[in-house]
């Protein structure tokens, strides 16, 4: 297999450097709550040009920069623990001009970060000693579920500002929200300003729909074989990862009109998602149904891709090609 020297589950913490690391953008409507694959990332740690894991991830965003930069609309990017990583937060700031959310450790190797105590001195102090300072001025209880877990939660909510250390001119603030049953808090850092318990669980439940990412992941693995294939060719492998990311998206439009789509064929879909305790509103849901329809029917996958195959058979010749026809698949 050429340029990769395994192939593991990054889930299960391995590092990056063993296998060809995949890095996903989702978009995400706050008023249509609608949640779509915007850009799906494969690289190889063991390539060439491979500089750092940062740097492919940093392709990523850049591709969609023209998007990020015409949009009326707040850009505000959301990421997990694992990106707790100064340098992206200044990129974001700075140089692709979109805010961001960032889940930040907690524990005894938490950041240190800045507290202004006036116009000209700060004061240094780790996330967990400032979670632990600011558990007594934590309020505005809620309950709340969390789609991890799959339980209700009971959190109160604080919030400070802070700096980084020699980025006294970014504003920045630490979110963290105290759940019952658990010893640490769960801590987000962001750049959007955060001036009442209001504003802290906004933007906290802003890294809470990051979840819906892992939908995705769990949909391309699980559901598409996205562990299981057996192709070898790196430019191959790209190819396969953007058909499974046009796939659910094709997917999440289908469940959104599943009743039109269906027409009178939603009844059994409905009676179908009762049978195996399904919700019917997301798309894997839909996918189940599906095949569930064409079990048994492989003769009939092969008609339809041969007659696919036939009427594509002939391309124009001002047809945009998707993948460059001078490289070997």
């Amino acid at each position: 297999m050429e340029n990769v020297c395994g192939a593991v589950d990054g889930s299960n913490g391995h590092a990056a450097g063993k296998g060809y690391p995949l890095h996903a953008l989702m978009v995400y409507g706050l008023e249509s709550e609608s949640i779509d694959p915007l850009s799906l990332h494969v690289f190889s740690t063991k390539g060439e040009d491979f500089k750092s894991q940062w740097d492919e991830e940093k392709k990523d965003f850049e591709r969609v920069l023209p998007l990020i930069a015409s949009s009326a609309y707040d850009r505000i990017i959301v990421e997990d623990r694992g990106c707790d990583d100064e340098k992206r937060f200044l990129y974001f700031v700075n140089e692709l001009g979109a805010s961001f959310v960032t889940r930040v450790h907690a524990g005894t190797k938490s950041r240190k970060v800045l507290i202004q105590k006036d116009k000209t001195e700060y004061d240094s102090i780790s996330i967990k000693d400032l979670s632990e300072k600011m558990k007594g001025a934590s309020g505005a209880s809620r309950e709340w579920y969390n789609k991890k877990l799959g339980k209700t939660l009971t959190s109160k909510i604080a919030y400070q500002q802070v700096f980084l250390e020699g980025h006294t001119d970014v504003p920045l603030y630490a979110v963290f929200c105290y759940s019952e049953g658990f010893l640490e808090p769960l801590v987000v850092l962001t750049d959007l300003r955060t001036e009442s318990a209001l504003d802290a669980w906004k933007h906290f439940f802003y890294y809470k729909k990051r979840w819906e990412v892992e939908n995705f992941y769990r949909a391309a693995k699980q559901q598409f074989g996205m562990e299981e294939f057996l192709i070898l060719g790196f430019e191959k492998i790209r190819a396969l990862l953007f058909l499974v990311m046009i796939a659910y998206h094709l997917l999440r439009k289908l469940q959104a009109k599943a009743e039109a789509f269906l027409g009178v064929v939603h009844i059994l879909f409905k009676q179908f998602c009762r049978g195996q305790q399904r919700s019917t509103e997301h798309p894997l849901d839909l996918l189940a149904f599906l095949r569930s329809i064409f079990a048994g029917t492989a003769s009939q996958y092969r008609f339809y891709a041969l007659h696919f195959k036939k009427h594509l058979s002939y391309i124009c010749s001002n047809q945009p090609s998707l993948f460059p026809n001078a490289k070997k698949w």
